[in-house]
């Protein structure tokens, strides 16, 4: 690009170093969807209504475990205050039957309404075990235990103490109109909406650091139980996170020798032959796969998958990487290995204090090439204790369903807010 560019621009990458970075646990997000579903369970449970011009989707969902209480239902059965969820089609296809769109109809101010398309329902494949809308399911117990928090005006599902606002700045439409302030006010666990104008700090004593310029998109996390005031910026720059291109082709390469070739029989013959690792799961499973492959010389991944051999104990390690020493055969790697850090621009926490920068990436790897696919950076602005909350925040695994949240976590109550505001009007 510097060459394409030239005498125009001058683009350089800037290099960002872990302080710390984090993995998620699954006995974390485990933990979190069991308060999930006692939000819901306490609010008297979910009611399903079939408002689609066919019965397939609702039919579908009858037909799934639930993770909390449900019941399906007629429309002229609906309770008044619990929770709704309703099977709907596009507008476009109520238009097509001459019909008018009735999703309106079934949101009211003082009960929580989450809608699923019919046809995204009907289109999911099924799996033999028959659980093929578990992730549909989990999203929308989960939206929907967000916006019962939200009708009841306290944080539930994660705790949240202290008097904090956390601010989105909405600028105007057209040059006539002024920026408003979207505020979450928190205190002690409850928390409310509120919309104001750009005085409104100014009234209050409390400046917002303006230091957008291009593109960058500010939110701001303010501590109200002490004064002054103390402010933490949240710049996000539509900067990725992209890692080392060199050292990932060569880890790629080392991947795709690892699908071509297998570990050899005598490397797992000397590896059984070590006492270090006699007591563990593995060496039971390695005799248990050369038992059954009696002429068999070498073993690919497949093999090692089939026999419920990975990547995660200290054992599975020792034998794939001591592999991978002797022969530069890569049959695996790991998420948390120091040997391939870069690949962890996709995954988990990551903090550069240096830069104040972090970016919270995905559960799992895998390899993704374009740009905007690549965990989006953020610097943080202000004072440590105020920064430390903001990244203790992110730590938040319901938000994007199961993973960490890009910003803390009460801003998707401030979204949910918003969206309110639109069906009340």
């Amino acid at each position: 690009m510097n060459k394409h560019f030239s005498g125009c621009l001058s683009i350089q990458l800037r290099s960002i170093e872990a302080s710390w970075r984090q993995h998620y646990k699954k006995s974390d997000i485990d933990k979190v969807y069991k308060r999930i579903y006692e939000v819901i369970d306490g609010a008297g449970g979910l009611q399903v209504v079939n408002a689609s011009l066919k019965n397939n989707g609702f039919e579908k969902l009858q037909s799934q475990d639930w993770p909390v209480k449900v019941e399906f239902i007629e429309a002229s059965d609906i309770e008044g205050r619990k929770p709704l969820l309703v099977v709907l089609d596009s507008a476009e296809e109520y238009e097509k039957a001459g019909l008018p769109d009735p999703k309106a109809g079934f949101y009211a101010s003082d009960r929580v309404t989450q809608s699923v398309y019919n046809s995204t329902i009907s289109s999911v494949r099924p799996k033999p075990k028959g659980n093929e809308l578990s992730p549909i399911i989990d999203t929308v117990v989960k939206e929907m235990a967000i916006k019962q928090e939200c009708l009841q005006g306290q944080f539930l599902i994660q705790e949240l103490k202290g008097a904090y606002w956390f601010v989105e700045k909405e600028e105007p439409k057209y040059r006539d109109q002024e920026p408003v302030y979207h505020i979450l006010k928190c205190e002690n666990g409850c928390f409310h909406y509120e919309l104001r104008d750009e005085y409104y700090f100014d009234e209050l004593g409390i400046e917002l650091p303006e230091k957008q310029r291009y593109f960058e998109t500010l939110n701001y996390v303010i501590d109200m139980s002490q004064l002054p005031h103390q402010i933490c910026t949240i710049v996000h720059e539509e900067i990725a996170a992209i890692p080392d291109a060199e050292k990932l082709f060569e880890v790629l390469e080392h991947l795709k020798r690892g699908n071509q070739r297998g570990i050899s029989r005598e490397f797992i013959d000397h590896y059984l032959s070590n006492v270090t690792y006699l007591n563990d799961p593995i060496h039971e499973k390695l005799k248990s796969m050369l038992e059954r492959h009696t002429l068999q010389e070498e073993f690919y991944k497949e093999d090692l998958k089939a026999a419920k051999i990975g990547y995660r104990s200290t054992a599975e390690q020792a034998l794939i990487d001591g592999y991978f020493e002797e022969t530069g055969v890569m049959l695996n790697y790991s998420l948390k290995g120091g040997h391939n850090e870069y690949l962890e621009a996709l995954t988990g926490h990551f903090y550069d204090a240096e830069h104040s920068a972090y970016f919270v990436g995905s559960e799992k790897g895998g390899f993704k090439f374009s740009r905007g696919q690549f965990n989006h950076i953020r610097y943080l602005e202000g004072p440590d204790q105020l920064k430390q909350l903001c990244l203790d925040l992110t730590k938040s695994y319901f938000v994007r369903n199961k993973l960490a949240t890009v910003k803390p976590f009460p801003f998707k109550y401030l979204s949910e807010c918003r969206e309110g505001q639109k069906w009340q009007k």
